[in-house]
Order: structure tokens, then sequence, then C-alpha cells
């Protein structure tokens, strides 16, 4: 399935699956390749017997590659195409009667010739004999330069008739493909068509693998909708995102009224206009909560109004609280005369406005002709104001 993205750039492997046509018209792109394998086990089975274009699964024949018997845990065959290829199905004639060296392979695509780079393609998962094709033909719609064909034995939970080593018998493997940006046609000389992202397109009947944003269809030739939010699918032209307020596969339903923005293929809210919650922001927040805000899901209020608290800020602060916690009922400031966690208790001393600090109960201003914590001292004779802690005179009455 395309997706319509646009890629960072054309050296990335480029994914569409197709499925066999009833004539096939592109080349063995293989025969022009080199060859090599992880380890030789003959002078006569070199890596290169898989692309001699002899299709003889029979080890005499001279037509097949092998790689070392015993000891390998890992074994692998990879063919240079030269240059990047649009690939399309690629064949495995391998040795008759050795199923149990074949089972467990796994066939990659790359640009580099570290295969891990690149795709799989296909893993054999055979658990009975009967399962396993010595002549496989597997889709791989790709664009990539490097074929590899992977074997390992580091599992040991494989079923009992595979090999106990990592063996290769590929008597050849064919690539079937043209040059990228080519396609179909017996010679693979028509060209993609040129709104196809880097250029490429699937080998037989020029469709693009993949297009620039904004585009879809066989020959990207169509705009996506408008309300996309980025791109689109390819075949398809459907939206992979919209933008806000939108829904639908083409993004041209609108969100409920209350949705900033809403899941695209149901009604269901991601974000809430002001002052509504819910799956479809359909609830109201409380009236209690500050600037009317509160949580999408739950309806708990962010901050609470002065002098509420709880998660709906549906409880009042004790009784002397100008504010509290929201989550408990310690309060943040008192009214004037009292102090406390809970704002109970009197303050102390006969303080300027009654006001004295929340923690300890001391004045935090005196009356005139008064000073001290408690305000319980008297100022200098003919001083009506002096400093609050040391008593010094700050203003004195005039004869």
């Amino acid at each position: 399935m395309s997706t319509g993205i646009s890629l960072p750039n054309s050296q990335l492997l480029l994914l569409m699956l197709l499925t066999v046509p009833a004539s096939r018209s592109e080349k063995n792109v293989a025969l022009t390749g080199t060859a090599t394998q992880s380890a030789d086990q003959d002078s006569s089975w070199t890596a290169d017997k898989a692309i001699d274009d002899c299709t003889s699964n029979n080890i005499p024949s001279d037509c097949c590659a092998h790689t070392k018997v015993k000891g390998a845990k890992k074994a692998w065959w990879r063919v240079d195409l030269g240059e990047p290829r649009t690939i399309q199905y690629i064949t495995i004639h391998n040795r008759q009667n050795a199923k149990g060296r074949f089972a467990g392979y796994q066939l990659f695509l790359s640009n580099t010739t570290n295969y891990q780079q690149g795709i799989i393609c296909y893993k054999d998962n055979s658990i009975e004999v009967a399962d396993l094709q010595m002549d496989p033909t597997h889709q791989c719609p790709y664009v990539a330069q490097y074929v590899t064909i992977y074997n390992h034995r580091d599992d040991t939970n494989r079923p009992s008739w595979y090999d106990d080593y990592a063996v290769l018998e590929l008597c050849e493997v064919q690539v079937f493909g043209c040059t990228s940006g080519k396609y179909g046609n017996g010679n693979c000389d028509n060209t993609c068509p040129q709104k196809c992202f880097g250029g490429n397109c699937d080998a037989i009947k020029g469709h693009c693998f993949y297009c620039f944003a904004g585009r879809f269809g066989d020959g990207c030739d169509q705009h996506c909708s408008n309300n996309c939010s980025s791109a689109c699918e390819k075949d398809s032209g459907h939206c992979l995102g919209c933008i806000p307020g939108k829904r639908g596969e083409l993004c041209n339903n609108r969100c409920p009224s209350t949705c900033v923005t809403c899941h695209q293929k149901s009604e269901q809210c991601f974000e809430c206009v002001h002052g509504k919650y819910g799956n479809l922001c359909e609830l109201d927040c409380s009236e209690n909560c500050k600037n009317k805000s509160c949580g999408k899901d739950s309806g708990h209020c962010l901050e609470c109004i002065l002098g509420k608290r709880g998660d709906l800020c549906d409880t009042s602060c004790p009784i002397n609280c100008v504010t509290c916690d929201q989550t408990s009922p310690e309060c943040f400031g008192c009214i004037h005369g009292k102090y406390g966690q809970d704002c109970t208790l009197d303050c102390l001393g006969i303080c300027k406005n009654n006001a004295c600090q929340q923690s300890g109960g001391e004045c935090t201003a005196c009356p005139p002709g008064k000073y001290g914590s408690l305000c319980n001292k008297n100022c200098s004779t003919n001083c009506f104001e002096c400093d609050f802690s040391s008593g010094a005179c700050d203003g004195m009455f005039l004869d």
C-alpha cells in the first residue's frame, strides 16, 4: 500500500504491492550484475554461478553457487545490480532435495552492501517440510541496487528438520525489473511519469511508487483535498490528516461545533473549545473553574476561583481563608485578624489593621505609639511612631 508521503531522498527504497502479471515484460537485470557470497565451498561453486542464466538445480551441472558447508551459523549471497533498479519480482532456483539447508532463508533489498540498512522482502517461516518452496517467486517491487539472500542457524528453537549449519545452494537468482526511471514494453524503454517522486515507477504499468506531497493517483497527477493537513494516500486520495475542524476520508466533514480538532473517522474530539469537556466536548466546565478552564477528559478544574477548592472547585475554602490549596483545606492567605494553617486562630497582639503573619500570628505592623512583634511595647515619650523592631523613634510630636 503506498502512502503518498514525500520522502527525504530518492535513495530510499520505494514500495508498492502488486500482483504477478499474466505476461512478464521485464528483463532479468541480475545477468549483468556482480555476485559475492560469504564463503565458497569449492572453487567450482562460486557466487557468480547463480547469475549465469543456467537454471538447472543439480549441483553436478556446474550451474550452482554453494557457500561453505560446515561450521557456519550465518551465510549470505548478494548480487550488485550495478545501479539502483526498479525491481518487480525475484525468482530463486535452489538446489533440489536440500530443504533442510534452504529453510529459514531471508530476502533483502538495499542500496548499500549492508543489507540490514535496506528492507526485508521475504522471510521463510516454514514449520513443516511441505511448506517450503524450492523455486519460489517473490513480489519485491522496490528500487534497490543490491539483492541479498541470507540464512542463519542462531535460533535454537528451529524445527528439527532444519540443517544445523547455515548453507546456501543457489543455482540461479533472477531479478526481473528495469533501470530506475524506466518501465515495461518488453525493453523497459518507457520513461516514468515526471510527477513520480524520485522519478521511479513500477516496471510493468509505469504507476508511480510515491507522489510529491499534495498529489495522488497512478501518475501523481491529481491534487489532494485542500482540507488535508499535509498529504493524502497515493492510490485513493484519502487524507492522512485533516486541518483543524475537519474530519472524514477527504476531510470534507466538520467536527462538532464544540471541538477544535476531532478524530478523522469519528466525531470524537481531541481538543475542546474553551469552557467545554467530554468525549464530544458536550459538557460544560464548572462555573467555579478559574476562567472556566477544565481538563478535556475529566472536567476537573485546572484552577479554582478565590474561596473554592476540589477537583470541580465545588467545595468552599475554610471560612477565614482568602484562598486555599485546591486539593486540601490548607489556606494560602487569612482574613485580617486570623492566622494558622486553616486560619482559625486570632492574631496575638493589637496589630495595625488587625493584620498578622499567617504562620506565627505575629503582627506585621503596629498602630501609632506601639512597636514589637505583638505591638505590646510603647514608643518613647513624645514619639508617635517608632521602628517596628527596635522602637527607635521615627516621628516626634511637635511642641
